[in-house]
């Protein structure tokens, strides 16, 4: 039985599995906010360390830094140029304070020397809609807003893979291929300390799964990268 429980950068799912019976059974699908929410959330009702043993990396799939299509810069290039010549007057969504896409902005803003202001939502669907909306300029989002590029109410300027079809990568004034460092994850960590029988079982059923062709399929769909590497996660 799977329930959806988003939000919050992913601290809502997590509250719910922390207070579950540590049987062993109950898991937790957890992306990379849910290292990062530990150091940018001071009071979580859980403790990320005790209350969850990591299982295995489940999958691997890109961020792309997409501007609403109002936004004249058509190139990663020119997005640099634009915030460097309007510091402070772009604004960016994400799905809350301690996000992926919250802190990756905040290392492009550093690295790059650039300022925006940042508007943090309760979840990735609420910026993305007003990000096609034009009420916040710029994001670091998933593949799936392709839909939205695809009517032209977004544009995609960059990936954070070097590979990740269909989406363009950027190019820096000198025609070379910029690239961003970071990818997005996600992994499967379980309530508590069970014991290993379960731990084990469940390793085993993902691995299986992950020979089905059907879900490799999906995954490539969406620039993802199912992972075969056995091992815990994060």
């Amino acid at each position: 039985m799977v329930e959806n429980k988003a939000g919050a950068a992913t601290t809502i799912g997590a509250d719910f599995v922390a207070k579950s019976p540590a049987d062993g059974y109950t898991i937790l699908l957890a992306p990379a906010p849910f290292v990062i929410t530990q150091y940018a959330y001071p009071k979580l009702p859980y403790d990320s360390r005790r209350d969850f043993t990591p299982v295995t990396l489940l999958v691997t799939n890109p961020m792309v830094v997409t501007v609403n299509a109002s936004v004249p810069a058509k190139n990663f290039a020119e997005f640099v140029a634009l915030m460097k010549a309007q510091p402070g007057k772009l604004n960016y969504g994400s799905p809350g304070n301690g996000s992926l896409p919250h802190v990756a902005t905040e290392m492009f803003k550093q690295r790059a020397g650039l300022d925006a202001v940042h508007i943090p939502y309760k979840g990735g669907g609420p910026a993305v809609i007003d990000l096609v909306g034009g009420q916040i300029s710029f994001m670091f989002a998933s593949p799936e807003v392709m839909q939205h590029v695809k009517t032209g109410k977004l544009r995609v300027l960059a990936a954070t893979a070097s590979t990740a079809p269909p989406v363009v990568l950027a190019r820096g004034a000198d025609g070379d291929r910029e690239r961003l460092s970071r990818l997005r994850s996600a992994g499967l960590v379980r309530r508590g300390r069970a014991g290993r029988d379960a731990a084990r079982h469940r390793r085993q059923a993902r691995h299986r799964d992950q020979r089905d062709p059907g879900p490799r399929r999906k995954s490539s769909a969406v620039s993802s990268t199912a992972s075969t590497r056995a091992g815990r996660w994060p």
